[in-house]
Parts: C-alpha cells; sequence; structure tokens
C-alpha cells in the first residue's frame, strides 16, 4: 500500500512538472506573440507616421519659391551635405507625427535625399523611408511640352506630351503610307481637354499592341490638369550668364566644325566651334554653354573625314546648350544645317534601316535631299524605320533655348529634309518660314518645349509646307536624368526612388 501511494506521489509530481511546463510554454508563446503582435502595430505606426512626415516635407518643397538662380529656396535652407536635421520648430506639422527627417543636399547638385524615421516604443522600434528629389523637372524629360495648344496628325510621338491648352488629333492620326494609325508612346495631360478632327479614337491612339495583337500597354492620358508654367527671363538670363562667365558669347553665327584626325595616334571625330565667323576653332566650352544675347544666332556645321569628305551637317561629338536672351526684334536661335550626335568614331546615334535591314546615315548620298528615298515626300513612299545606330557609343547632348523663336530651314536647298538632334526650348514659336523644306520633312530626336500654340507652322502658317503631324518626333531616351549642361527645368519638383530602408 506504501508503495502504491508512492507511485501515485510520483505519477502526480510528474503530471505537475508537464502541466507547469506547458503552461510556461504557452505562456511565454503567449508573452512572445504578443510582443511580436506588439511590435508589428508599432512598425505600422511608425511607417505611417514617417511617410507623413515626407509629405509635409513635400508639401513645403512643392510650395516654395525659386531663387533667380533656379534653386529651390526652401531646399537650399534645409539642407546640407552632412545632413540638416529638420526639426518641429521649422516644421511644427512633425510634432503630430514624431518624424524625425534628415536632408542631405549633394554638393552643388539639384539632388537631394530625404531620410524620415519615427520611434516608437522608446525609440526600440522605428521605419526609416527615404526618398531622392530633384529641385526641378527638366523641360527635356518631355517629348512635347506647349505653353498652348497642339494638333498631332499623321505622325507617330514617342515621348511624354503636355499641353497648357488643347490637344488637337487630326485627320485621325493615321501613319503616313499606311492604313495604319499613330501611336503616342508617352504619357499625355493637357489642360484644356481634346478633340479629334476626323475619326480616331483613344484606342487607336493610346493602345501598343505586341506582334502577336495583344495588349502591351495603354498610354496614361489625362486632360484636365492644371496649367504648369513655361520658363521665366530670369532662367533664361541666369543660364545666359554662365555661358558668358565662361567666355563663349556669339552675336550672329555659332559653326560646328567636326574632323576626323589624330587623337594619341588614333582618328577620332572631334567637334570645336568658330563664333561670328572669326575662323578660330574653340575646344566646346568647359562649362558647356554658349551665350547669345543678339536678334538673331544662326548655326551651321560641317563634319568632315580623315580622306577629307565633308558633309554639310553639324555632326557633334560632346555636349553643349545655347542661349540666346534678347527680347529685343526677334530674340531668335535659327538652325540651318542638320544637327546629328555621332561619337569618335563617326557612327550617328540614329539611322535609316529598310524593310531588308540596308542601314542609310548622314554620309550616305542624298540622305537630306528630295532626291533621296530616305525621308517621306508623300503618302505613297515606301516607309522605312528610323532607328537607334547599335553602334553609336558616345554621350553627345545639344539644348537650344531661345528668350523668343527658334527656327530652321533658313537658307536649306530646295527639297531638302531636316533632321535636329537637340533638346529645343523656345519661349516664343518653333517653327519655319522657308518655302524650300517640303512636307513631312522633318525628323525630331530629341525634346521640344514652346510657347506658341502651334508647333510647325510658320507665320503665317505655308499650305503644304510641313504641318505639326508632318514629321517624326522621337524622344532621346538619353536626355532622362541627363540633359544638355544647364537646361532649363519646369517650376516642379521630382521626387525619385521611394524606399523603406529599415
Amino acid at each position: 500500500m506504501n508503495g502504491n501511494r508512492g507511485s501515485i506521489l510520483i505519477f502526480v509530481l510528474v503530471l505537475l512538472v508537464v502541466l507547469g511546463t506547458a503552461a510556461a510554454v504557452v505562456l511565454g508563446a503567449t508573452t512572445m506573440q504578443a510582443r511580436v503582435s506588439r511590435e508589428k502595430s508599432q512598425l505600422v505606426k511608425s511607417f505611417h507616421a514617417a511617410n507623413a512626415g515626407l509629405d509635409y516635407v513635400k508639401y513645403y518643397i512643392k510650395a516654395s519659391n525659386y531663387a533667380a538662380n533656379g534653386r529651390n529656396e526652401w531646399l537650399l535652407n534645409h539642407s546640407s551635405d552632412s545632413g540638416y536635421l529638420v526639426t518641429s520648430t521649422l516644421l511644427p506639422e512633425l510634432d503630430a507625427t514624431n518624424a524625425r527627417i534628415t536632408i542631405t543636399s549633394q554638393g552643388s547638385s539639384p539632388w537631394y535625399c530625404i531620410e524620415s524615421r519615427v520611434p516608437v516604443g522608446g525609440d526600440a522600434v522605428e521605419r526609416v523611408i527615404e526618398v531622392w528629389v530633384r529641385e526641378r523637372e527638366p523641360f527635356s524629360e518631355y517629348m512635347f511640352f506647349v505653353g498652348g495648344s497642339i494638333r498631332f496628325g499623321e505622325t507617330t510621338v514617342a515621348g511624354r506630351v503636355h499641353s497648357n491648352g488643347t490637344i488637337t488629333y487630326n485627320r485621325g492620326c493615321r501613319t503616313p503610307g499606311t492604313n495604319e494609325p499613330a501611336k503616342m508612346w508617352g504619357d499625355t495631360t493637357a489642360t484644356g481637354g481634346y478633340d479629334f478632327n476626323g475619326s480616331g479614337s483613344f484606342e487607336e491612339l493610346f493602345t501598343i499592341y505586341n506582334d502577336d495583337g495583344s495588349v502591351k500597354y495603354v498610354s496614361d492620358h489625362d486632360f484636365s490638369v492644371a496649367a504648369r508654367p513655361m520658363p521665366e527671363t530670369n532662367d533664361i538670363n541666369t543660364l545666359w550668364a554662365v555661358g558668358h562667365a565662361g567666355g563663349y558669347d556669339a552675336n550672329s553665327t555659332i559653326k560646328f566644325v567636326t574632323r576626323e584626325e589624330l587623337v594619341l595616334g588614333e582618328y577620332k571625330y572631334v567637334t570645336r566651334v568658330i563664333l561670328d565667323g572669326d575662323g578660330v576653332e574653340r575646344d566646346l566650352p568647359d562649362n558647356g554653354v554658349i551665350a547669345c544675347n543678339t536678334s538673331n544666332v544662326t548655326i551651321t556645321g560641317t563634319t568632315t573625314t580623315a580622306g577629307g569628305t565633308t558633309y554639310n551637317v553639324a555632326g557633334i561629338n560632346g555636349r553643349v546648350t545655347i542661349v540666346n536672351k534678347s527680347t529685343s526684334g526677334s530674340g531668335q536661335i535659327s538652325i540651318s544645317s542638320p544637327i546629328i550626335y555621332i561619337d569618335e568614331n563617326g557612327h550617328s546615334y540614329y539611322q535609316h534601316r529598310e524593310a531588308d535591314g540596308t542601314a542609310y546615315d548622314y554620309k550616305t548620298a542624298n540622305y537630306f535631299n528630295d532626291a533621296g528615298k530616305h525621308y517621306w515626300t508623300s503618302d505613297t513612299d515606301p516607309k522605312v524605320q528610323f532607328v537607334r545606330n547599335p553602334n553609336y557609343t558616345g554621350n553627345s547632348a545639344v539644348g537650344m533655348v531661345a528668350a523668343e523663336d527658334i527656327r530652321y530651314g533658313v537658307g536649306t536647298p530646295a527639297g531638302s529634309s531636316m533632321q535636329i538632334d537637340a533638346a529645343i526650348l523656345a519661349n516664343g514659336k518653333f517653327g519655319y518660314d522657308h518655302d524650300n523644306l517640303v512636307k513631312r520633312n522633318l525628323r525630331i530626336t530629341g525634346s521640344l518645349t514652346f510657347n506658341g500654340s502651334y508647333g510647325r507652322y510658320s507665320s503665317p502658317p505655308k499650305t503644304g509646307k510641313g504641318y505639326s503631324y508632318s514629321g517624326i518626333y522621337q524622344y532621346d531616351q538619353k536626355l532622362r536624368g541627363n540633359s544638355p549642361p544647364f537646361f532649363l527645368g519646369t517650376a516642379r519638383p521630382d521626387f525619385f526612388a521611394w524606399r523603406v530602408v529599415h
């Protein structure tokens, strides 16, 4: 009997130990789960609070004035290269979020890194969120940025489009020589709505298809956005001062002279510039800006091979921005030679390629002449592709900024076509008034910003001489984040690369 009692006691003791252990495990698991749940809740609170802190800072950046030098005043006053802590004294709204905001500038660059962190639970838990901001969104981020209204017709536009007026899609937006609709290959915004002059539909315009007929993507479009300001006189004057300080001033002509010459034992294409016909060949300016303050400056150029063959083309291997700040008279820039990007080996940035793979560039006979077949002269002409040259290895960029008009084709031979590789900004009109150029003669590879209502019309318009729908407008992807030197930007900051750091 005593033995049985001992066995029962041992059993009871073991049972108590098991139950106690189980209870401890359950209690520990419950405590752990509660802690994990609490930390998750704190992380969520920290995340939203940090994000709210960023939103407050974004508001102040967007609402800031811009200084005469084009810089965002609020960012300049609330940043440093070592990291500037924005306290609730400077930004009272942060009291509601407990966010600690640090803004780090990147030297003289227009880029800033903004970090927001919110500790929760005695600093034990926090989320850290980071976003990058650029003071201004460059106008060169758009294929078309128009201060008024614009119409498109028989052309495909590859790039973003914004109009501070109405966008009219003309003639059903059909691609010349085909029954295929032209396409808007980029986001499109306008303040004044849209109109179809003739047949057309959004599906035709904005839906991009794969070869098998499936939908590849649909370009965004919003026709009721707020107006976006064009460049101000101060912006253009500041850009002019950069070029003037560098000693590169021109008052009548700018001629780009590119030659294939020996450089360290190898033949390379080198671009230099002659100002006002003085015969002096200068390297491109160190700061990249040529300053003009005149009623009109004309741009020409030649490209010469080592064998002595010269092409009447401004083949530019380098980076340069030309600015004319004059507002007296016409205050314009006139382009009388095709402007194309080439690399040190003479390869052009773009070329024409036919269906059989045959490629043409500026060295091909009649490439810029009506006798050739390498551009459109009528609706029934054979189509060729205007494509990137896979052999091009350069990083050339040309910017043109005029306080008033930019025009092209002045002095070109009858029947010529025109190609312009450049980011163009005219605070007046962009177009031409020359009868020698024919319809569908224009190839723009870059970016167009202008303040007039019609892009390619002259004043007054010349019937059959190059409507806004008759050309190729190909956005230069190199311009994204890599504008020509000191190219102007909108009064809108750009925010990039939002991410959770911790």
